[in-house]
């Protein structure tokens, strides 16, 4: 054994550059060392799986069903007959990961497969069941799902499974019911640049295949329709505890029924951008800190109350009562929030801590970790793209890698400390979590929301222990109360704990610089960093540091981003030019205001006053008259029509012709109209050589949540 282990520190310091370099000694050295990872290796095994799910989602092809399974059986048939020999051993089994993680992703989509809405619909009889209800608080009226959709003059083979239906008025309804409804739908939003959130992607895996609004009200054809079950009576409770939750009790009121069921729809829009921009917004998330608070609070308050039962305290093991009991509570909170990525990842940490409890031991690894992101990622393989699942994971992986580094030191400082000292250590720990957790989630926030709130330190210091003490605990009492018609005396505590919170976020989110906003990068640079973030928390000893490799080439990746000069919305509706200073100039202002947000957002820019080309004259190289506009920049030459009238002069004169209207073909120049616009945006650079033309669908392909696309 001493012999294999000085073989192996020789290869380490081999790898590491000690001796002579040379790529036999080096490929030698990196299997040497990966092998004396041991029990690590098994963290490793959702990573692989997540890159099988992130290449199936990277196609632009949609694969075949045999293709997934060959994925699957070919790495596994080998790893049996090859098992044989330690190393081909371990690289088949990451081999399979990877397929199980291909084909976990192939058979969930095909599991919940739904057409998607092929083009718009002005006006439609639309009915079906009744799945979910929220109501708006702050705008009024509410939103509906409905399920088991007939759309009038639609076929049922492309008739989506589920559609999203919002309505300006709101009404007393109840899941289960069925309902009609005059509408106008539309499938779920494209991607308004490269590169941008595929909501289409996210509305399929929900089932979503059409969003649209009502007429007028809903027309209940069955109050007790069929269709309830289970799922039915949860989503009635969940709408009857925010009805409770929002009456009397103003902005808490909203806040109070995302923390007890998840329903944010009732949170004022400035309360939401203030909790953003104090690094707040974890709060209103149902996840890992609220489970386990609620899960906690029930299991100490359990324990204490039956310690006080002589007699039952001696004679059984009231602790593992206790946490048998705290368990189903978290279970059932799990449900009545929504069981989304973060819930579903925190109940299965905390289940590990409960089997940890029943057999006396300390479950904190990362083992845990890994495990529940096996389960998560084989469950719903499509949360790997998701926010939530990307940032509930760096947070808790890097605490759990940050907090066993320092555990015996903390530990001991917190034996020999008093109560003033140990007062001091909370405030060091909830510091110290909350730094290691925005630093651990800042790339993966900057990706989604390319914005950073500076002092989240300050407002989680101020904030945590209001949640921890007042609001998590009267949450938890709320449902015990709430059987005996008492909710009402939780909810005032919580209330008041909320008003208080929010008050914390308005005034951090006021301070100046507040908020640090980015551009837009691509998905290819976050996968880079993930995987520098990764082999930084997995590796051991020295290997950690070939972690730096990817990190160095996300940085180089990171200063080379180019964004798009000009941008084109659907149809040609609305138009952006990249100004010298990097803001957008806009064709109009009245036309496409959520695409144009999404732009400003994306170019990294935050409350900027939107600019509008000018009507006639010039704006840097823009030059306007009375037909539209011409662009020199560079070697391109761009013309921006509002009339055809000159459309044969411009189109002898540009390489790109864009016209809101449809527009005659062009031999000489690439021309995007109204038509050529209909199915997707576009994005231009502008280069010496001239003008590289992109459409915003070709990165994504043939796909089933793609609209048009034929399954």
């Amino acid at each position: 054994m001493q012999v294999f282990h000085t073989g192996v520190e020789r290869k380490i310091r081999s790898f590491s550059g000690y001796e002579r370099f040379s790529p036999a000694r080096f490929l030698a050295g990196f299997a040497a060392a990966f092998a004396a990872q041991g029990a690590y290796r098994f963290l490793w095994v959702p990573v692989f799986m997540g890159a099988g799910i992130a290449l199936y989602f990277s196609l632009s092809f949609e694969p075949s069903a045999f293709l997934a399974a060959c994925a699957v059986v070919l790495p596994f048939i080998a790893w049996m007959f090859l098992s044989h020999r330690e190393g081909v051993r371990g690289i088949l089994l990451f081999a399979l990961c990877v397929g199980v993680g291909f084909g976990a992703a192939k058979f969930r989509t095909f599991s919940v497969h739904t057409p998607i809405l092929e083009r718009e619909i002005n006006f439609a009889q639309v009915s079906g069941t009744v799945a979910a209800v929220e109501h708006f608080a702050d705008r009024g009226g509410m939103r509906i799902v409905l399920k088991d959709v007939e759309i009038e003059d639609l076929p049922p083979a492309v008739t989506p499974l589920k559609v999203r239906i919002k309505m300006r008025v709101s009404q007393d309804l109840r899941a289960g019911q069925v309902v009609q409804v005059l509408a106008g739908l539309n499938p779920p939003s494209r991607p308004v640049l490269p590169g941008g959130f595929d909501y289409q992607r996210y509305m399929y895996f929900k089932g979503i295949g059409a969003i649209g609004f009502s007429y007028g009200g809903a027309e209940v054809l069955e109050k007790e329709g069929g269709g309830a079950g289970f799922a039915g009576w949860l989503e009635n409770f969940r709408a009857q505890v925010v009805l409770r939750a929002s009456e009397g009790f103003g902005h808490s009121g909203g806040v109070a029924a995302a923390l007890l069921v998840g329903h944010k729809s009732g949170i004022a829009e400035a309360d939401q951008e203030a909790m953003r921009g104090a690094g707040l917004a974890h709060m209103l998330a149902i996840s890992g800190l609220h489970i386990g608070l609620f899960f906690g609070f029930v299991f100490f308050t359990l324990r204490l109350g039956l310690a006080f039962f002589p007699a039952l305290a001696l004679g059984h093991p009231i602790k593992k009562y206790a946490a048998v009991l705290a368990m189903v509570a978290a279970v059932f909170y799990m449900f009545v929030a929504g069981a989304t990525i973060p819930t579903q990842r925190a109940v299965l940490m905390t289940g590990a801590v409960f089997v940890a409890i029943l057999l006396e031991r300390t479950p904190l690894s990362m083992r845990l970790v890994a495990f529940a992101a096996i389960v998560i990622l084989l469950v719903a393989p499509e949360s790997l793209l998701s926010a939530s699942f990307q940032m509930s994971f760096a947070a808790v992986a890097g605490l759990v890698v940050f907090y066993n580094a320092i555990r015996p030191l903390w530990s001991a400082a917190h034996r020999q400390g008093g109560v003033v000292k140990r007062a001091g250590l909370y405030v060091l720990g909830v510091s110290l979590t909350s730094i290691v957790a925005t630093l651990a989630t800042a790339p993966f926030a900057l990706f989604h929301f390319q914005q950073l709130a500076v002092y989240g330190l300050l407002a989680n210091i101020l904030a945590m222990p209001v949640l921890a003490f007042v609001v998590m605990p009267f949450a938890a009492a709320f449902f015990v109360l709430l059987p005996f018609g008492l909710e009402n005396l939780a909810l005032t505590v919580m209330s008041w704990g909320v008003d208080l919170i929010l008050e914390i976020a308005h005034f951090v989110a006021g301070l100046e610089h507040a908020v640090v906003v980015t551009k837009l990068w691509s998905g290819d640079l976050l996968a880079v960093f993930s995987l520098s973030f990764v082999m930084f928390l997995l590796l051991e000893g020295r290997l950690r540091f070939i972690a730096v490799i990817p990190f160095a080439v996300f940085l180089f990746g990171i200063s080379q981003i180019k964004q798009p000069d000009i941008l084109v919305s659907l149809e040609a509706q609305l138009i952006a030019l990249r100004q010298y200073d990097g803001s957008l100039s806009f064709s109009n202002l009245q036309k496409e205001r959520f695409v144009r947000g999404q732009w400003i957002q994306a170019y990294g820019f935050k409350d900027e006053k939107p600019q509008k080309w000018p009507q006639e004259g010039g704006q840097e190289d823009l030059l306007c008259g009375e037909t539209g506009c011409r662009l020199e920049r560079g070697g391109a030459r761009v013309s921006f029509l509002r009339d055809l009238k000159g459309f044969d002069e411009e189109c002898a004169w540009a390489d790109v012709v864009i016209a809101a209207d449809p527009a005659p073909d062009c031999e000489r120049a690439v021309k995007i109209d109204r038509f050529s616009a209909m199915q997707s945006g576009y994005a231009l650079f502008l280069r010496s050589s001239g003008a590289v033309v992109e459409r915003n669908e070709d990165a994504r392909g043939v796909r089933p949540w793609v609209a048009g696309a034929l399954f």
